[in-house]
């Protein structure tokens, strides 16, 4: 739960959905604490945030996609069986 959401009416399609309520949302929750953590401390994260942030993302949106891209990470790891490296 995750992606946002689509809506689309004929030929119109938005480009502005929020974020899907699916899964929990106790872990939705601890994902976007982890996400704010990693920022803070992670210089690969932080330059992401900050990039999300030049783009005029709020800064929920940014979270949201340093959240997305920890996943991503976390989820190369265990395919991988890698430790995270700097």
């Amino acid at each position: 739960g995750m992606e946002p959401s689509v809506y689309q009416s004929g030929e119109y399609a938005s480009s502005h959905g929020r974020m899907v309520k699916r899964g929990s949302k106790y872990l939705r929750h601890i994902l976007f604490l982890a996400a704010e953590n990693v920022a803070h401390w992670e210089p690969s994260f932080a330059a992401y945030l900050a990039k999300k942030r030049s783009e005029g993302k709020h800064y929920t949106v940014a979270i949201s996609h340093v959240a997305k891209k920890l996943l991503r990470t976390i989820y190369a790891m265990e395919e991988k069986h890698q430790a995270y490296q700097l």
